[in-house]
């Protein structure tokens, strides 16, 4: 990791940081999205396994075996996955701008320091 950043490597990282961010707000809407999706289908599978004999749980397990809500489940992992590799991707790049910023403030106060003479 290059500790000094010029203008223009500064101007990229903030533009890359931006463009992750993007990419982060959108799985997380996926994500959003694939939830509720899979609420619904679990819903659906319910009121279906209501309409057959048997026990409230033996309705509910009915609901969750079905492959339509087991796949929305997956689907939902692998949303999250993908969120959360974005998260710490961008939670990655912030914090080497943070250390880039704490080096360059570090160094202008060295700098300052030594031209008043100390």
């Amino acid at each position: 990791m290059t500790l000094r950043l010029s203008e223009e490597e500064l101007e990229k990282q903030c533009d890359f940081i931006r463009k992750l961010g993007e990419e982060e707000a959108k799985a997380e809407a996926e994500l959003f999205l694939l939830k509720e999706e899979a609420k619904q289908i679990l819903d659906q599978e319910y009121l279906h396994a209501c309409q057959i004999e048997g026990t409230q749980r033996q309705r509910e397990a009915m609901a969750n075996t079905n492959i339509e809500v087991i796949n929305a489940k997956e689907k939902v992992a692998k949303a999250i996955e993908k969120h959360k590799k974005y998260k710490r991707r961008l939670d990655l790049e912030m914090a080497k701008l943070d250390i880039w910023r704490t080096i360059s403030a570090n160094t202008r106060k060295e700098k300052d320091w030594y031209n008043k003479g100390n």
